[in-house]
């Protein structure tokens, strides 16, 4: 009895210890777990308020233990704006509209859009819709003396349509922005651009929660656009055709470009604020965009085309910005040609001295696309070599300059030069380059220059003469052989070297005629052709008949 007791207090001994030991074990995982949970709790309030976790920087002991995570912050005050405060000039309408227009705007020293992009808004509308829609300027400057400034020359030069409540011009009130020196860093952008982001983003969240009861849809614009003609019928339009199309949707595009023209139904626009406010240090606002219309299921991008609104700025709003993109697919496009002829040029190795802008590279134009080479400034010497794999004879050279967008953008001095080759030559390197004449007014045409080509040409080459800091768009290089077309009605259109060119390029009569002879010459050779077919046919039709006669 007394060894059987003795087992059982030895059994219950180390029940308890195991339990203590499974206990302890429990307690210390918990408390690991608690542990990494408040780390990652530290770190979420720290990017929150704008730190970077594990750095101390000299700011940290100014922060006040009380107060709450700046997302929270701004999220929770953009939500009672106090629209009083907020407006400048302007005042709200009793109606509710049918599209907000919004256009942040800050100071640029070197150029101010805005007043033109307002210009372009009005020009472009008329009564009737100026009625149905509201057009919001946010002065996003922290200089509170220069936005007052800027808010008077707009209302003086705009001052009916603040009276009739078309126009509002606010400012942020009540908000405090972030310390932007303390934002991590994405995507390898500098602080400077981080903070102009960044700024932009809340900005922008601003703008949504002023606007989002004013009317029934909102489209975002830049400072710096021009808009097409008779734009808000045509929003109107595109609209009721997506609607009737059953098509759910959260955002349509009316620019190819960045946050310009993108239209949001105004019901939205409290959920797209917070979402932006929610990730507003970590990416641009176009990109936010994008993220919150992929978990929305809108996986599409819906465009209309032709675009209603192009980008004309070059200087941005962050210093030492330069932007030049354009929207091709813009409707107000002058009725100019990307390029006139597309001709389809020999095989050759093209090369350049000079730097080209992104993705404009110098073989767009040589070959049959509709994008041109855009060369950053040029310097004398500067050359554009064309190699040809075997030896040319041409009827015409035709090499274009500038663009009906970009006017300025041509070879203000240039020449071009030709070598040729012997025929019995296996090789076909460029030997001596003579002179066939020089650029004028940013553009080559041997036809209406009247220059006589030499045969057996084996490069071309463009130079530049002098020096210039203006870029230059190599808009078309087109080379003629004998077995290319080259009606005389072509020539006529060239404004640079026909006197008449631009009449009729604003000519409806001109092009109709010019389609027609065009037409007609192309029927005329399709004819031939016929009649050669059918003369063939009905030989061979013969002789089969009189073999199985045989």
């Amino acid at each position: 009895m007394r060894i059987c007791g003795g087992l059982k207090r030895r059994r219950r001994l180390l029940t308890s210890i195991a339990c203590t030991i499974i206990i302890i074990f429990c307690l210390q995982f918990i408390n690991s777990l608690s542990y990494i949970y408040s780390l990652d709790l530290i770190r979420d309030l720290s990017i929150s308020c704008g730190l970077r976790f594990g750095e101390h920087t000299p700011n940290d002991t100014r922060r006040e233990k009380t107060k709450p995570p700046y997302k929270e912050y701004i999220q929770n005050a953009l939500l009672h704006i106090d629209h009083s405060k907020s407006q400048i000039y302007g005042h709200f309408r009793n109606e509710k509209g049918f599209l907000t227009i919004g256009i942040p705007t800050v100071y640029r020293k070197d150029k101010d859009y805005l007043m033109t992009t307002i210009k372009s808004l009005v020009r472009n509308s008329n009564s009737y819709d100026r009625k149905r829609i509201v057009l919001v300027v946010l002065l996003a400057d922290r200089n509170h003396s220069l936005v007052m400034e800027r808010a008077e020359t707009i209302n003086r030069n705009f001052v009916h349509l603040v009276r009739n409540g078309h126009l509002h011009i606010l400012h942020p009130s009540g908000i405090e922005y972030p310390d932007f020196s303390l934002l991590k860093r994405n995507f390898n952008d500098s602080f400077e651009r981080v903070a102009w982001r960044s700024k932009q983003n809340i900005d922008y969240s601003y703008l949504f929660m002023y606007c989002r009861n004013i009317s029934r849809y909102y489209i975002q614009l830049e400072d710096d656009v021009s808009s097409a003609r008779n734009f808000p019928v045509e929003i109107y339009r595109f609209i009721q055709i997506v609607n009737t199309s059953k098509r759910t949707w959260h955002c349509l595009q009316f620019s190819n470009l960045g946050f310009i023209g993108k239209l949001f139904k105004s019901s939205d626009l409290e959920e797209i604020a917070m979402f932006i406010l929610m990730f507003f240090d970590e990416q641009p606002g176009d990109l936010l965009i994008k993220y919150y219309l992929r978990i929305k299921t809108q996986f599409e991008d819906i465009i209309k085309k032709p675009t209603l609104f192009q980008h004309e700025g070059v200087m941005s709003s962050l210093d030492g910005k330069v932007q030049k993109e354009k929207d091709w697919n813009y409707m107000d496009h002058k009725y100019v040609a990307r390029k006139r002829f597309f001709i389809n040029n020999p095989q050759a190795n093209i090369k350049t001295t000079m730097r080209c802008f992104e993705d404009h590279f110098p073989i767009r134009a040589y070959d049959l696309s509709d994008r041109f080479f855009w060369a950053m400034a040029a310097t004398k010497g500067d050359k554009y070599l064309i190699t040809f794999t075997s030896l040319q004879n041409f009827t015409r050279i035709y090499v274009q300059t500038g663009h009906y967008i970009r006017t300025a953008d041509v070879l203000e001095n240039g020449i071009l030069l030709a070598s040729t080759g012997s025929q019995s030559s296996n090789t076909h390197t460029c030997g001596e380059f003579r002179p066939l004449g020089h650029f004028v007014n940013g553009k080559f045409d041997t036809k209406a220059q009247r220059i006589k080509l030499p045969s057996s040409i084996a490069c071309l080459k463009i130079e530049v003469t002098e020096s210039q800091t203006q870029w230059i768009i190599f808009r078309e290089i087109s080379l003629f052989t004998i077995d290319d077309l080259d009606f005389n009605e072509d020539d006529e259109t060239d404004e640079n070297v026909q006197g008449e060119g631009r009449k009729q390029l604003i000519n409806p009569v001109f092009h109709v005629q010019k389609a027609e002879a065009n037409m007609k010459k192309r029927l005329e050779i399709l004819q031939k052709n016929l009649a050669h077919l059918k003369a063939e046919y009905e030989k061979r039709m013969y002789h089969g008949i009189k073999k199985q006669m045989q």
